[in-house]
């Protein structure tokens, strides 16, 4: 369970990194804000299709072994930008083909870890929310460190180089996995032929498996919305930084100011989340986590802007691990690489739409407008569990 925790951990500090790293690239570069959001799409997509269809192969495989494959072939694909960069040259094109594929190879490692991990749990004993909201540090730390140093790095080394640490993340992550993870007890079906109707009906039994469940349908859906919004940061946090701030490094210390307030909101859920009413956690933490679009619209400088995070990270603390641990409750395991994959691919389904149009108007509005245009349906859309059905019933009780 600790080797997975800190494989994962140091996952998401190369894709954190690489999320600072790629866009300001492409900003310094080009000075483009549209081509900026073009990069986010190729971020994003990838995820989706891989969530969409790969699920069903991280259960065939087995998901130690995916996990294994995926942060090889992910750590592969980044070294190449680095390296075709700083030798043949690197058009445009072939750096959205890379990235896509980076990202398509990357998300069935991560929902792999996540099929792991409740087997995990179980051998070591751990209560659920503590379980979930130790999974979530992990995230967190990796946010907490990877956009500060990504941030130092490219104001240093450039944000090409950074991509060679991102490549060399994956590698520890899958060393981590492969000594120290137990073997999965479910093999797989990969011995079995892989017939494509059969393949569609393993797919559709995780899709078929979340529609029937009210509160994860819901949550879902609610979660694709806010996740939509979340992705617009991509484009107009870095114009907001070029702009407004002291560029890159400015940026990268709010965005660990923010996983330093996740951070510590997981750490403190941890403790004391079993005694609280998820639903009121759950509104409480979007709401928070909604202020810092309101903080930039009103033009904050770095330290308000910073005070801001943090607290917007506190509130965000506590999102991932009660999602994780209704998801843990309810789904079996022969489901889980198939739903957690769906899941974590529908909740992206609008972000590539919400980029595009961060670039758009990032490029005719001013950028404070811009994000105050996205402010009013964020906190409008995390109010919905206080009136929705199937959170209601859930109770004051989880």
């Amino acid at each position: 369970m600790a080797a997975l925790l800190t494989a994962n951990g140091v996952s998401v500090t190369g894709d954190m990194m690489a999320r600072l790293a790629v866009p300001w690239f492409v900003l310094e570069t080009t000075g483009s804000a549209t081509q900026t959001g073009v990069i986010g799409v190729a971020i994003t997509v990838p995820a989706i299709i891989a969530g969409i269809w790969g699920g069903g192969l991280i259960d065939r495989f087995g998901h130690r072994r995916s996990s294994l494959w995926s942060d090889l072939a992910s750590g592969g694909t980044t070294a190449m930008i680095p390296l075709l960069f700083f030798t043949v040259g690197l058009p445009f094109w072939l750096l959205v083909t890379l990235v896509f594929l980076g990202s398509l190879l990357d998300a069935p490692g991560r929902s792999a870890r996540k099929a792991l991990y409740p087997r995990l749990v179980t051998l070591a004993g751990t209560a659920l929310e503590r379980a979930t909201s130790a999974y979530d540090g992990a995230d967190r730390a990796g946010l907490l460190l990877g956009g500060p140093i990504a941030g130092a790095l490219i104001a240093f080394i450039g944000p090409a180089n950074v991509l060679w640490v991102n490549a060399a993340t994956f590698v520890v992550s899958a060393v981590l996995t492969f000594v120290a993870v137990p073997t999965d007890p479910l093999p797989g079906t990969a011995s079995q032929p892989l017939a494509l109707r059969a393949y569609l009906s393993e797919v559709r039994e995780g899709l078929s498996f979340i529609a029937a469940e009210p509160l994860v349908r819901v949550t879902v859906v609610v979660m694709l919305l806010l996740n939509a919004i979340d992705g617009t940061t991509v484009v107009i946090a870095p114009v907001y930084a070029d702009q407004f701030l002291g560029g890159a490094a400015d940026l990268g210390l709010l965005m660990g100011g923010l996983g330093l307030g996740a951070f510590g909101g997981t750490v403190a859920f941890g403790v004391v989340g079993h005694r609280l009413a998820r639903r009121a956690v759950f509104v409480a933490g979007f709401l928070l986590l909604g202020s810092r679009f309101i903080a930039f619209a009103l033009g904050g400088e770095l330290l308000v802007l910073l005070a801001v995070m943090l607290i917007a990270g506190l509130g965000a603390g506590p999102i991932n691990p009660i999602m994780d641990a209704l998801l843990y409750e309810r789904v079996p395991e022969q489901l889980r690489g198939r739903v957690f994959a769906t899941i974590s691919a529908a909740t992206l389904t609008a972000v590539p739409a919400g980029t595009i149009a961060a670039g758009y108007l990032a490029e005719v509005l001013p950028i404070r407008t811009v994000f105050a245009a996205f402010a009013v349906p964020y906190l409008l859309i995390a109010s919905t569990p206080i009136w929705s059905g199937p959170w209601r019933r859930q109770g004051t009780s989880s």
